[in-house]
Order: structure tokens, then C-alpha cells, then sequence
């Protein structure tokens, strides 16, 4: 039972239990204990009677206060006692009642615990699990009841299992829980962000270009996009061997040499994942580099210095 500070009436129901007697000037006392032992209201009220045989009446006490943000658990002890040491009913000599009353004004608190693989920059490049605990143990609480969650703009639902998220993009979880008062107690929603990317980033074309007739200068090229944590370097590697890396786009590296096999490209974006392009092989020339050895054997003649 939730019972917030403030004022609040006490009444109780004594019956006489005899067969042969009413009774008259019946003393019922009422206390109020804390959770550390200390009376802090204790009324005793007589009931003038005549209470006859099998009869009950209400006891109304004075009003009972409960303090400003106690967080404690009382007690009610009612003690009922007839005017006879030695009635002809035995629980008419002494009948003591006693029962619990809640005051929990403290919501429950619930705390969130997300799981996956970490690639770079704080990106998750796996599927996340989002693991709620609530307690509610401030003060003398009445327990948690339900666990409520949404992911981003969806709907709300009780949580019973982990949540897991397996879509790229960043997310928010929000979630909050409620005890078992009535009415209940209600945490203020709380909220946890991740963000994650579980994809490789994508080679639209990557080219191995000769920029001159000897093949000896060389323009790698690539056109790479990733959408969403972003592209942040391509290496450039020649016949398997680094030769250089591109932070920005347009993705470009110049290699001088003669390759004799082969060129790739290594993307990487900026959660950590990475992808190779295609291999593009040296024998493979362009449109481009046919139209200038066509050019090139027209114009040869003994020519020391190449067009380029």
C-alpha cells in the first residue's frame, strides 16, 4: 500500500467475545513503531459500552502524521483489553492485533547494461544487447513490478528478456520501471545511446592507371562509400605491397615503378570495418592508355621524349 507524508485517520473494530456479559469502559490502544523500534504515536481511547455478547463497535483515534520523506516501514500494534481480569470468554481478556503498513515513496531504480563487440570510435559492429535491472530497496520498499522499454521512436513494452537491436544506425533505448504500491510508484524514464555499423564499407570502382607510355608512373583510384559510420582511409597496395594510403576523398595514390602483377584497395570506415576492392591487373589498360600507344607508335620516329 502506498501511503504518501501527511495526515491520515486510525480507526479500529473491537467485538466482544463473551456469551454472558456486556461490557462497558473498554481501553484499545493503537501504536505506530518505525522500522528502528520507536513508538512514535501511541493512543489509547475507551469505549464506554455497553458492548453486548457478540456485538462490535469502530474505535476512531485521533489522526496519525507521517513525517516528510520517512522511507519507513510502520507497524500497528492494536491492543484490546475488557475491564474483567477474568471474563467467561478468554479472548475478551486480552486481544492484541498487529499489522503492517508500508510508506514507500522511492520509485524503483533501473540501469541499463549494453553488450556487443566494439570496433573503433565508440561504434559497436555487432548486434547490441541492452540488459535492464531494476531494484527498488530504498527506504522499506514494496518491489519492483514491471520493467517498460522502446528503442528510438517505436513502441513500449514490459521487458522480460535482453533487447536486442541489430540494425545499423545510432539508437537511443529508453525504459523505466514501477513497484507494486498503489498506486504505484513510477520511475522517471531514463535512457541509454549506442551507435553501431556491421557493415563493410563498398568499392563502387577502383582503376590501376598508367600515366605514361613507359608504365613506369602509375594512378591508383578508388571510389568507396559507406553509409553509416563513414569511409576514413583507403590504402592503395601494388603487386601485394602498402604503398600508400587517402584519408579524403577523391581516394587517390601515385605509385613510380613498373608493377608486375596486380593492384588493390583497402577500405576502412570509421567503426574498424574493412573491405578490399576487386584486384586490378597491370596487363589490363584502359581506353585511354590503347588511344596513346596508338598515338605514340604514329608519332615514334626515333623520338627521344614520349608525349605523356
Amino acid at each position: 500500500v502506498k501511503a504518501d507524508p501527511g495526515e491520515y485517520p486510525v480507526e479500529g473494530i473491537i467485538q466482544n467475545f463473551g456469551v454472558t456479559f456486556s461490557e462497558i469502559d473498554i481501553p484499545v490502544n493503537a501504536q505506530f513503531i518505525n522500522d528502528t523500534g520507536v513508538i512514535f504515536y501511541n493512543e489509547t481511547m475507551i469505549v464506554p459500552g455497553p458492548l453486548a455478547p457478540g456485538a462490535q463497535t469502530i474505535v476512531t483515534f485521533p489522526n496519525v502524521t507521517f513525517p516528510e520523506n520517512p522511507g519507513h516501514y510502520y507497524s500497528i500494534k492494536l491492543t484490546m483489553m475488557t475491564q474483567l481480569a477474568n471474563d467467561d470468554h478468554p479472548e475478551n481478556n486480552k486481544k492484541t492485533k498487529t499489522w503492517s503498513w508500508g510508506l514507500d515513496i522511492y520509485p524503483p531504480n533501473t540501469t541499463a547494461t549494453v553488450s556487443g563487440t566494439m570496433g573503433h570510435n565508440d561504434w559497436f559492429i555487432s548486434s547490441v544487447q541492452v540488459t535492464l535491472t531494476a531494484t527498488d530497496n530504498k527506504g522499506w520498499p514494496s518491489g519492483v513490478n514491471h520493467t517498460f522499454y522502446k528503442v528510438d521512436t517505436g513502441d513500449w513494452f514490459e521487458y522480460i528478456t535482453p533487447v536486442i537491436v541489430g540494425i545499423d544506425g545510432q539508437h537511443t533505448v529508453y525504459f523505466y520501471s514501477d513497484d507494486n504500491c498503489i498506486p504505484p510508484n513510477v520511475e522517471e524514464i531514463q535512457e541509454v545511446s549506442f551507435k553501431m555499423d556491421t557493415t563493410e564499407p563498398v568499392f563502387l570502382n577502383y582503376t590501376f592507371t598508367s600515366l605514361n607510355f613507359m608504365q613506369d608512373e602509375w594512378l591508383c583510384s578508388a571510389t568507396v562509400e559507406d553509409a553509416t559510420s563513414g569511409v576514413t582511409t583507403v590504402e592503395f597496395y601494388v603487386d601485394d605491397v602498402l604503398i600508400g594510403e587517402d584519408d579524403e576523398p577523391p581516394f587517390e595514390c601515385l605509385f613510380n615503378g613498373k608493377p608486375t602483377n596486380n593492384s588493390q584497395g583497402l577500405a576502412y570506415d570509421a567503426a574498424g570495418n574493412s573491405a578490399f576492392s576487386p584486384l586490378v591487373y597491370s596487363s589490363e589498360m584502359t581506353v585511354q592508355q590503347q588511344r596513346f600507344l596508338r598515338f605514340s607508335s604514329i608519332y615514334w620516329g626515333g623520338a627521344s621524349i614520349l608525349p605523356r
